[in-house]
C-alpha cells in the first residue's frame, strides 16, 4: 500500500488560506473558489469518511485545473485506500499522462509500477506514452 504514497505530495503549507472548514464547492462557484480551499474540503470529507463528497470535490478540482496531476493523484490515493483498484488505476493513469505533458517523465514513470499492480493494460499504455515523450525530447 505504500506505493500509492509516491503519487502526490500534500501541499498543506502552500496556501495560508487553506482551512479545514472551507466552503463546500458548488458547480456554479467552482471558478471563484481557490483550488487549495477545495483540496482542504476534499481532504476533510475523506477524513470524515464522506467518500462520495470527497470524490465529488476531487473531480471538481480536475475540472478547475484539468492539467494538474496532483488532483488525479489525490483521487487515486483515495480510491487506493478504499480498495477500488480500477478507479485508482484510472486516476493514477490520468495523473501520469499529465506528468508526461509537463515533462516530468521520471515522476510519471514512478506510477507505471503502481498502475501495473492494479491494471496492467493502463501501465503498458502509460509506459508507451512516457517512452514516446522521451524519444521526442531526445531527438
Amino acid at each position: 500500500a505504500g506505493a500509492a504514497e509516491a503519487v502526490t505530495e500534500a501541499p498543506a503549507t502552500e496556501a495560508p488560506e487553506m482551512v479545514a472548514s472551507a466552503a463546500p464547492a458548488t458547480s456554479g462557484a467552482v471558478a471563484e473558489i481557490h483550488p487549495y480551499q477545495l483540496l482542504a474540503s476534499a481532504r476533510e470529507a475523506y477524513w470524515l469518511h464522506d467518500y462520495d463528497r470527497a470524490e465529488s470535490i476531487y473531480r471538481e478540482l480536475t475540472v478547475l485545473e484539468p492539467d494538474n496531476p496532483d488532483w488525479y493523484g489525490e483521487l487515486g490515493n483515495m480510491f487506493f485506500s478504499l480498495g477500488k483498484w480500477d478507479e485508482s488505476a484510472s486516476a493514477y493513469f490520468e495523473a501520469g499522462t499529465r506528468l508526461v505533458r509537463a515533462g516530468r517523465l521520471a515522476r510519471a514513470g514512478e506510477l507505471v509500477n503502481v498502475i501495473r499492480g492494479l491494471d496492467g493494460s493502463q501501465a503498458e499504455e502509460l509506459e508507451k506514452i512516457i517512452h514516446d515523450a522521451d524519444e521526442s525530447v531526445n531527438q
